[in-house]
């Protein structure tokens, strides 16, 4: 059997049972991370569009709209939800050793719409959650480098695979249909990564989603699509199939046995780009431990790999979509406030003098012997005394490395939550989600999404 039908065989046949008790506990705490960024993201400029849009283009009231306050096609809302998920990158993601990379938003919120047109169980949503992911990440291990120097935006391009596949599992697709789900998928594969810092980038993640879904619906119809996509040199991975890279052991060695590549993530913290997060709190750490205030600071130097500056070199950005993938921005926040929160990334802070000002003294240092995979984060401090403090962290609090748990996962996102809905809906959110398990269907978790703005359509 071939890499193709022993990955669809394994996801249309794996069990719930199957994922061991903290994979469960931590997949749960993504799909809560990835409500969080859904809420969040309905206020943001590019969502409010994309609602807007949609609110206008109609489609049968199937599923909801998280924030939106209304409901369309299940294609249209998980293109609109994809979007919103991603609209603050507070997506999580694993970065591969050459800096592939998969990521929640891209996955995670077609499975949660999907299961509400479907009535699929909590149960059901945690599988297909976790097992799709699981596909999606053997996929980029099986064809390292699609990302670079290609340029392709491996979360969209795997993305939307791994969204037909868990589609077809939710959907009990048979496994010739769900073959062709995946073999459709992978001809609308698409992301470029030059579009980070703009409305494109976080469009794509809607464009998996909803690519995703539809093709499981059309192979559910009867569409085809040419077997064994993963095999063929000129299929799924001809972009670097003649680099004699491809290695399709990577899909089917050990598939299915714990543990599961959701336990890879690296979970997201702040409103920005993950390649920041490690100098973010080096930075706010040194600080905090050494009591240094603002007015101290002479300049911080913070040492990154090229790749790192090729994305998030953005001295003084004039968007707040460019400001997520700006090392000076980011950093200049920690100087002024000491933290990184809901009200960092605001449209005021842009143009502030003293933000400009704290910006300024903000310097990258690009180090070209940092090899891609380095994960680790080093600041120095210069004070106006000569004082020079250095700070180097192997991992930031949330990567793999150093690992966040589930419980702690509620309390990072607890203050975005209470910025956007009242406590009553706080609290019957992180219930919902944090029981996923016990839900016979997520039908009242999706209404509490999608009319969070009306609390008396979404809570009794």
């Amino acid at each position: 059997m071939g890499a193709t039908r022993e990955l669809v065989k394994w996801i249309l046949e794996a069990h719930y049972t199957d994922l061991p008790g903290e994979t469960v506990e931590f997949t749960k705490g993504l799909l809560l991370k990835t409500a969080t960024s859904m809420i969040i993201g309905a206020r943001e400029p590019f969502g409010k569009m994309v609602i807007r849009y949609l609110s206008g283009v109609g489609g049968t009231a199937e599923v909801g709209v998280v924030g939106a306050g209304f409901r369309t096609s299940v294609e249209n809302a998980s293109f609109a939800n994809g979007i919103l998920a991603h609209g603050t990158e507070t997506e999580d993601a694993h970065f591969f050793p050459n800096n592939d990379a998969i990521a929640g938003c891209w996955i995670f919120p077609a499975m949660l719409t999907l299961g509400e047109k479907l009535l699929s169980s909590g149960k059901e949503i945690i599988a297909a959650s976790a097992f799709s992911w699981e596909a999606a990440a053997r996929m980029v291990q099986a064809a390292p480098g699609m990302s670079i120097p290609g340029g392709i935006n491996c979360a969209t391009y795997f993305g939307t695979a791994a969204v037909a596949i868990g589609a077809a599992r939710l959907l009990r697709l048979s496994p010739e249909h769900t073959e062709n789900a995946l073999s459709i998928a992978t001809t609308q594969a698409s992301g470029l990564v030059v579009q980070v810092g703009y409305d494109a980038h976080t469009l794509e993640a809607g464009h998996s989603c909803r690519a995703g879904l539809l093709s499981a619906f059309l192979a559910e119809a009867g569409a085809t699509g040419i077997p064994d996509i993963l095999e063929r040199k000129n299929g799924f991975f001809a972009p670097i199939w003649k680099d004699g890279v491809v290695d399709l052991t990577k899909i089917t060695e050990g598939l299915g046995r714990p543990p599961f590549d959701v336990h890879n993530i690296e979970f997201k913290k702040y409103q920005g780009c993950g390649f920041m997060h490690p100098s973010v709190d080096a930075l706010m750490m040194l600080m905090n431990e050494q009591s240094i205030s603002y007015e101290e600071v002479e300049r911080v130097e913070a040492e990154v790999p090229p790749y790192y500056a090729q994305l998030c070199d953005r001295p003084f950005p004039e968007s707040i979509a460019l400001a997520r993938f700006s090392f000076q921005f980011i950093l200049g926040q920690v100087l002024l406030a000491g933290k990184i929160d809901y009200e960092t990334f605001k449209e005021e802070k842009l143009f502030e003098p003293k933000s400009r000002e704290a910006q300024s003294k903000v310097k990258l240092i690009i180090n070209p012997s940092l090899p891609k995979a380095d994960k680790g984060g080093r600041v120095t401090i210069f004070k106006k005394d000569g004082q020079k403090l250095d700070k180097y962290l192997e991992a930031f609090w949330g990567h793999p490395q150093n690992p966040i748990t589930p419980e702690q996962i509620r309390d990072v996102l607890r203050p975005y939550l209470d910025a956007m809905l009242i406590e009553k809906q706080r609290k019957r959110l992180e219930d919902l989600m944090l029981n996923l398990e016990d839900l016979a269907d997520v039908r009242e978790l999706m209404n509490l999404l999608t009319f969070f703005r009306n609390p008396g359509l979404c809570i009794g």
